[in-house]
């Protein structure tokens, strides 16, 4: 859902800027929140709009829905084909991949959005990834069939 910000040309970055190792991308995640906060101050849903609105597909994989206002557009959109799925990791394991908490940036609204817990988010599935990659065909069977009946 990032992808028209991160990728727009007022913002001067770019999304393979922020795909880059964790110490590059840090250099532009502050400015990239402020951005991001100042067009949703403007619309909420001008990200999530850019994304959807030339969907042409039966089904849309959105990797990582962070923000309450995507979520409030994808809801009033799309309710009837909705399936949200969070996947949990722990702090632990999140460091071992190479994550380092940022004050200001990693508990910013851009980040954490809906991890709330006054934010009331419907999740059809929800899976915690403790680092156990054989639990994840199960898994991935369980989303696959959700999707399958989506389609009928």
């Amino acid at each position: 859902m990032a992808a028209p910000c991160c990728d727009s040309p007022a913002a001067h970055f770019d999304l393979v800027s922020l795909e880059t190792p964790r110490s590059l991308k840090e250099e532009f995640r502050a400015r990239f929140y402020e951005y991001d906060l100042a067009e949703r101050g403007k619309d909420p849903f001008v990200f999530a709009r850019q994304v959807l609105q030339d969907l042409r597909k039966p089904i849309l994989v959105i990797s990582d829905l962070r923000q309450l206002g995507d979520y409030e557009y994808l809801r009033r959109h799309f309710s009837d084909r909705l399936i949200l799925i969070r996947l949990d990791a722990g702090e632990e394991l999140r460091a071992t991949r190479g994550y380092h908490f940022t004050p200001g940036v990693d508990d910013s609204p851009v980040e954490c959005d809906l991890d709330d817990d006054q934010v009331e988010v419907p999740w059809t599935l929800r899976f915690e990834n403790d680092g156990d990659d054989s639990i994840w065909p199960s898994r991935l069977a369980r989303v696959v069939q959700k999707i399958k009946l989506h389609l009928r």
